[in-house]
């Protein structure tokens, strides 16, 4: 009976352990892999861009359209089921700027804030949930480019800024085919563009993307 008993209880560790080792290489087995994803973006921050116009001698009362597309492609490294690194180019979209312009003159200023140059560079955690899907999480570093386009009646704005600031996200990744998976991910990309030139805003994105693994 206690000889029974041993073997039964060998026999569900070992199916234990298995069954983890099933959930861990399919979730994410070691290897290059590719994607491209989309979805929408929202500026969180935007407006505070009266705040910009005023270091310039504008005084404006500003609406922000606060959503657009966002588009990105990503590539990396799975170096052991549960840990990878991620290089990614996003577009995180172009958002409007309709401003009641009070001062140097009255009247109606528009323009359109940028973040359609950002580079990316993370680890990328995974977490099996079953053989099949997985949570992952991302915590690394971007590198964007704002560009800041504003006219008003006797003013004209182009700005640009280049900077690196944190990127960090979580989601879920499902596993269609041994090699190929869906990804829904929500990104922030954090304190994009400069106070006082283009404006600074923190930019999320929620996208959907399709990844091939070699």
């Amino acid at each position: 009976m206690k000889m029974q008993t041993v073997i039964t209880g060998s026999v569900i560790v070992a199916g234990s352990l298995m069954s983890a080792a099933a959930l861990a290489q399919s979730a994410a087995h070691p290897g290059w892999y590719v994607g491209a994803g989309i979805g929408q973006s929202r500026a969180q921050d935007l407006d505070s861009i009266d705040g910009t116009f005023a270091g310039r001698g504008i005084t404006s009362s500003s609406a922000i359209t606060g959503t657009d597309t966002a588009l990105k492609l990503f590539g990396g490294y799975q170096f052991t089921p549960y840990i990878g690194a991620e290089g990614g180019y996003t577009n995180l979209g172009k958002f409007d700027i309709n401003s009641s312009v009070a001062g140097p003159t009255s009247g109606t200023g528009a323009g359109t804030w940028e973040a359609k140059n950002v580079w990316s560079l993370a680890a990328v955690g995974t977490l099996p949930i079953t053989s099949q899907l997985a949570a992952i999480g991302k915590l690394g570093l971007a590198y964007s480019k704002v560009n800041l386009d504003y006219s008003a009646p006797g003013v004209a704005i182009g700005q640009s800024n280049t900077g690196t600031s944190p990127l960090y996200g979580v989601g879920l990744k499902y596993s269609v085919t041994p090699n190929t998976a869906l990804r829904g991910e929500w990104e922030r990309y954090s304190n994009l563009g400069d106070a006082a030139t283009t404006g600074k805003s923190s930019v999320d994105a929620w996208t959907m993307s399709v990844q091939y693994s070699f």
